[in-house]
């Protein structure tokens, strides 16, 4: 297994996977606007990284995040992982952890010394318990009205 960057030629598997995610977290998935977006967040004025973990022998996108630094209305730096998925058919074989370790390492080479996952009410035991593995804790809560 190997993590790296993302490249253009990943766009149908990551889509793939972003499809999958919306799936899980019951939300509309606009393949236009996703492809759209993706570009728009390496525009930013912000490091960001698409990571990708790849299974080697099958040559096949496993897994992948976006991971960011952020800055708050205030100047502080913080690191972001969103879009963090694995493959349903790979899980279980630490993908995730590999993907939030190299983030992690990303964060630090950056002198960021806080991370942030928004994580949806609904998210599995063993997605918690993964972050929590790696010493993610709530700070807040968000509600959201839908109109």
């Amino acid at each position: 297994m190997q993590i790296r960057a993302f490249t253009e030629k990943d766009t149908e598997e990551i889509t793939n996977l972003m499809k999958q995610l919306c799936s899980i977290t019951n939300q509309e998935f606009d393949e236009e606007r996703w492809k759209h977006s993706l570009i728009a967040e390496f525009k930013k004025d912000v490091k960001n990284e698409m990571i990708v973990a790849i299974n080697e022998t099958e040559n096949k996108v496993t897994g992948m995040a976006l991971i960011s630094i952020r800055k708050t209305n205030f100047g502080f730096l913080f690191g972001n992982i969103s879009n963090l998925i694995v493959d349903p058919s790979y899980r279980g074989e630490g993908l995730g952890e590999e993907l939030i370790r190299y983030s992690i390492d990303f964060f630090k080479k950056n002198h960021i010394n806080s991370v942030r996952i928004i994580v949806k009410k609904e998210l599995d035991e063993r997605a918690r318990s993964l972050f929590t593995k790696f010493g993610f804790s709530e700070i807040f809560k968000v509600l959201e009205l839908k109109m």
